[in-house]
């Protein structure tokens, strides 16, 4: 470590009294005096402990540049670090150093001595640096991954003495047992309350050949997090079964509960689903936060005419609403914002669920249950009968549903619904496919809500960053715009990022769209109108982040597909275009050279098309050609 002590320092020289010694002896309020003289300016914390340093011949650290060794932390809890304003630097052949405010405060001295069996060396250190040492250190990664393994050598020792049990009856014996055991409990809390406070939404504890691994979804991303003895699977397993009420015998077929802890002062719903594969049982439970109140919608993300849009959509009467996008795309969050914002005493809002996710006082939630017959179909059916204003179907998976869906949508009722597809064109192509009819499809919708989830660079650790030109052109973003990323840092646990904001593509129905879906035009004519009536596309509304700086361009090529097969964009004016098209039919862009015999695509290098044997003659410049220049040979075929 670096030693900073001063034998040389001066004696302080303040009014009364000039004894450092004395500075350390308590006022009436019971706070060492020399804090008031830090607070009134005559003294500064590092001139006073540099002070102490020099009389008690003791070495005054810089804790910020120190370095500092997990078990040593161990050693000592935060509660105790805290109250006693001690910080522990390091445990090197059982001597443990321990930085201090105070050293004429013997008791962390000799209360760690004789509970932790270890000699205390002490140096000195400012209290506002310790502080910073403990908030800094206590709360890291590193420090829950040691807690992690705490834990897991306890259960580990106390497993011993089962391994010999096994079998049928014996198992079930175990798994009780084991369960329910302090070290296992201390174990199964400590992953939940670190996942809280990483703020993920999923944790996976996954069987493998010979460990068992946990891993948390954080921003939508998942991470690994830590590796368990394989001995400790069933143990840890069947500890949130108990939890969630499952059947912990039952290791053959899937199941789903919930569980509801308490970590602190913040009350947190989980949702737990089991899945047997090869090396035994998998468990992921969702985290979904039941003491906060659901988000509302201008904290979606949506921009004021985004918004607008919305609030005229779910104010109507009748007619449906679909929110669409992959798994964890935030589309049940959007939908239950879009309920929260429309709910009072006289509607009546009945929700469609498998699970329920967010439990809302107010709103007649239904829970399906494939395995006793109470599907989406029929209970959509029978929420018919209950004479309902709005109706939430959790997705629509099947014809069946969509045609019920639709059905209800043109009778009076406003319904919302999700979708897997990819944007916001494809969900009236899926819909089409599932078997409803154009005309009452065409009839139905209201609007429909591609979206994403990207995640936000941190702001702790955002730096501009030059990203490759083939990845800018993608977005359309030029050379000359910025783009950044985040670096990592302890703010956002070394991820570069904190939080998500959602990007979103709205198709609103108008007379012509209605008209072509009616129609059964195809997905192409079905895209070309609804970006004439102003429908930004989601790589637009991404690529707005970028250059805003709120995310990042590699965030948003992980999570939006812009290859050929997604369609292709023109780069000038940012509208959907054939990937065959040689010019932009909205703006005349050239999106590639073309023979002008045949307009088909040709490469630089060619003297003659392919295609229609046209010589290709190509003007010179400084910059590319507007259009490949050609001297026929022969009339080009007829290709109708």
């Amino acid at each position: 470590m670096n030693d900073r002590s001063n034998p040389a320092a001066p004696r302080l020289a303040v009014a009364t009294p000039d004894d450092p010694i004395m500075l350390l002896s308590r006022g009436s309020d019971g706070e060492p005096l020399y804090r008031a003289l830090v607070r009134e300016g005559r003294i500064t914390e590092e001139e006073f402990a540099s002070s102490l340093a020099s009389l008690f011949q003791i070495p005054f650290l810089d804790l910020a540049r120190e370095s500092l060794q997990l078990r040593a932390l161990e050693l000592v809890p935060e509660e105790y670090a805290r109250a006693h304003c001690c910080f522990p630097m390091s445990l090197v052949d059982g001597v443990l150093t321990l930085a201090t405010e105070n050293p004429l405060d013997l008791a962390p001295e000799q209360e760690l001595s004789f509970q932790k069996g270890v000699v205390v060396r002490t140096v000195l250190a400012t209290r506002t640096a310790i502080l910073e040492a403990i908030g800094r250190h206590y709360h890291s990664a590193k420090v829950a991954e040691t807690r992690f393994r705490h834990a897991i050598d306890l259960a580990t020792q106390e497993r011993g003495s089962l391994e010999g049990l096994r079998e049928s009856i014996e198992n079930l014996v175990v798994d009780l047992t084991e369960a329910n055991s302090e070290p296992v409990v201390r174990m199964s809390t400590t992953i939940l309350a670190e996942a809280v406070r990483r703020r993920a939404s999923d944790i996976h504890v996954e069987a493998h050949v010979s460990e068992v691994k946990v891993r948390y979804r954080v921003d939508g991303v998942l991470a690994d997090v830590l590796e368990l003895p394989k001995g400790l699977q069933q143990a840890l397993i069947s500890r949130y079964k108990i939890l969630a009420s499952l059947d912990i015998a039952e290791h053959r077929v899937p199941q789903d509960g919930r569980i509801q802890v308490r970590l602190g002062e913040r009350r947190v719903d989980l949702r737990v689903s089991t899945l047997p594969t090869h090396y035994g049982e998998k468990v992921v439970l969702r985290l979904l936060d039941g003491g906060e109140r659901g988000m509302g919608l201008k904290d979606l993300g949506f921009d004021p005419e985004q918004l607008s849009v919305v609030g005229r959509a779910i104010r109507r009467k009748q007619g449906m609403v679909l929110t669409t996008g992959p798994t964890g795309s935030g589309k049940s969050s959007t939908l239950f914002a879009c309920l929260e914002a429309i709910h009072s005493s006289e509607v009546n809002i009945v929700t469609i669920e498998n699970p329920i996710e967010f439990e809302r006082p107010g709103f007649n939630q239904v829970q399906i249950n494939d395995r006793r017959g109470l599907t989406f179909a029929k209970a959509l059916r029978s929420v018919l009968r209950q004479d309902p204003n709005v109706i939430l179907v959790g997705e629509i998976r099947d014809g069946e549903t969509a045609e019920i869906a639709l059905q209800a949508a043109n009778t009076g009722h406003l319904v919302f619904s999700t979708l897997h597809t990819n944007d916001a064109v494809s969900t009236v192509t899926r819909l089409l496919h599932l078997g409803t009819t154009p005309a009452e499809l065409a009839e139905g919708l209201t609007l429909i809500l591609a979206q994403r989830l990207l995640r936000r660079i941190c702001p702790e650790c955002k730096e501009q960053v030059h990203e490759p030109e083939p990845d800018r052109q993608l977005l359309g973003i030029s050379p000359s715009e910025p783009t950044w990323r985040g670096r990592g840092c302890p703010a956002c646990l070394d991820t570069g990022c904190l939080g998500r904001i959602g990007v979103f593509e709205f198709l609103q129905m108008d007379g012509k769209l209605r008209d072509l879906i009616a129609r059964s035009a195809p997905e192409g004519e079905l895209r070309r109108a609804a970006e004439d009536s102003g429908m930004q596309p989601l790589d637009e509304a991404a690529a707005q982040q970028v250059r805003a700086g709120v995310t990042s361009l590699e965030e948003v090529l992980r999570l939006i597909d812009l290859s050929p097969n997604a369609g292709r964009t023109c780069p000038k004016c940012r509208r959907g275009v054939q990937e065959e098209f040689a010019v932009c039919p909205f703006c005349a862009e050239l999106l590639h050279l073309a023979c002008p015999g045949c307009a088909r695509g040709v490469l630089a290098e060619w003297a003659v098309c392919p295609f229609c044997q046209v010589s290709l003659q190509r003007g010179r410049g400084d910059g590319p050609p507007a259009r490949a220049q050609a001297t026929p040979r022969r009339a080009p075929r007829d290709r109708c």
